[in-house]
């Protein structure tokens, strides 16, 4: 910054050439096509990701398989799936779910009243 006014004299121009103005409108194009790229990367990734958490891991995939063969042979069938991981059992109640295969959750935030 000036510490003083400015005269006209210390005002100047650059006129640009019109390879100047390709080139910076290239520059410009390159940055636009650089960050679309970034941006549909980070999009895949995002999606393959999403992809990764909805695949059902092979023994819920069996465990599924299972009881609709089941289901579809005796439809009073019951079963009892048990295990010491809540979040495996969050996985397996909406596969089940999902699946349409009626669920009745028991753990301990269950009321025995």
């Amino acid at each position: 910054m000036p510490r003083g006014k400015l005269s006209k004299g210390d005002v100047f121009s650059v006129e640009q050439t019109r390879e100047d103005q390709q080139n910076l409108a290239r520059n410009a194009s390159d940055e636009d096509e650089d960050g679309e790229r970034q941006t549909d990367r980070v999009q895949a990734e995002e999606e393959e990701r999403e992809e990764e958490e909805q695949r059902l891991s092979p023994k819920i995939e069996a465990l599924l398989v299972d009881e609709q063969e089941a289901q579809q042979a005796d439809k009073t069938v019951k079963s009892v799936v048990s295990s010491t991981f809540l979040s495996c059992l969050d996985e397996i109640e909406s596969a089940m779910i999902a699946a349409g295969i009626p669920v009745f959750r028991i753990d301990g935030t269950t009321s025995i009243l």
